[in-house]
């Protein structure tokens, strides 16, 4: 039915091509096919979302671009589910001039990558819950234009360059993040934090137990008016937090509510620069 369908379409204009199904390794020569369609038209959106049920039967990106032409039309691109490369992204980037929007989901990332060049017109970045190849991996950006990230990595990973329009950024994972990219532009930065190893340690030791706020803390959001406002606002509330460096997989209930309490005054001091969001336990 896809195919005939797209032997059929005879225009050369796509707003948008988007493959989103279930994959075996048979099926890849199939969708190879279909980019080739894509190659040959002058598409604005492109989406490749893959479902598998292991990570043997992965796409790899690489596989399929043999074919690959220069998609001058080309401003947003995301991939959901597949193996990349660095090179596979360096690629598109050069083979995309008019990119806008660049968005890698549950992916694996199986070298290096750099978001570099003094031309790229890229404003928006996402590698959201992507598997780096080793530790030692590093996600490399200078873009002139870019405004927003939202991006997963270990400290010393990610490295910024040349990031002159970024306004708004989004790590996740680490709340003890090195903020390398704080520029005088920054508006809004938010931290994600993960509760989920805390959870399993404790959780069959401790299933009735009163939970502390502090440790269900799921996202710490940060807004000022340039980056030395969100960076007092950082340092004043990692100084309460340490003041309350108390949290234990047990508490009292008196405890928690004072942690709680701690909380609420936080709020209520910094209500336009500070925002937090908790998880949802049910002990």
């Amino acid at each position: 039915m896809v195919n005939s369908a797209l032997e059929s379409h005879r225009a050369p204009y796509l707003k948008q091509f988007r493959i989103c199904f279930y994959i075996n390794k048979s099926a890849q020569s199939t969708v190879t096919k279909w980019l080739e369609f894509v190659w040959s038209r002058q598409v604005e959106r492109l989406e490749l979302r893959f479902l598998c049920r292991s990570q043997n039967r992965t796409v790899v990106l690489e596989d399929m671009l043999g074919g690959m032409r220069p998609m001058k039309y080309l401003r947003e691109l995301c991939w959901i589910n597949m193996k990349v490369s660095g090179e596979d992204i360096s690629l598109f980037l050069r083979n995309c001039p008019l990119l806008r929007k660049l968005t890698v989901i549950s992916s694996n990332l199986t070298s290096d990558v750099h978001v570099c060049g003094q031309t790229l017109m890229l404003e928006y970045l996402q590698l959201h819950h992507c598997v780096l190849s080793s530790e030692s991996s590093l996600i490399n950006i200078s873009a002139p234009h870019l405004s927003e990230v939202k991006i997963g990595a270990s400290p010393g990973q990610l490295w910024f360059k040349n990031v002159p329009k970024l306004v708004v950024a989004t790590f996740l994972h680490h709340f003890a993040f090195q903020v390398s990219c704080i520029t005088s532009q920054l508006h809004k930065l938010t931290l994600s934090v993960s509760y989920t190893e805390f959870l399993d340690k404790f959780k069959d030791e401790t299933p009735e137990a009163e939970r502390c706020p502090h440790q269900r803390l799921e996202i710490l959001e940060f807004r000022g008016s340039s980056a030395s406002n969100i960076i007092q606002s950082m340092t004043y509330i990692c100084d309460e937090f340490q003041k309350y460096n108390t949290c234990a997989p047990v508490m009292s209930e008196a405890e928690v509510q004072a942690h709680r309490d701690h909380l609420k005054q936080l709020k209520a001091k910094l209500s336009n620069q500070f925002r937090l969001c908790f998880f949802k336990v049910k002990c």
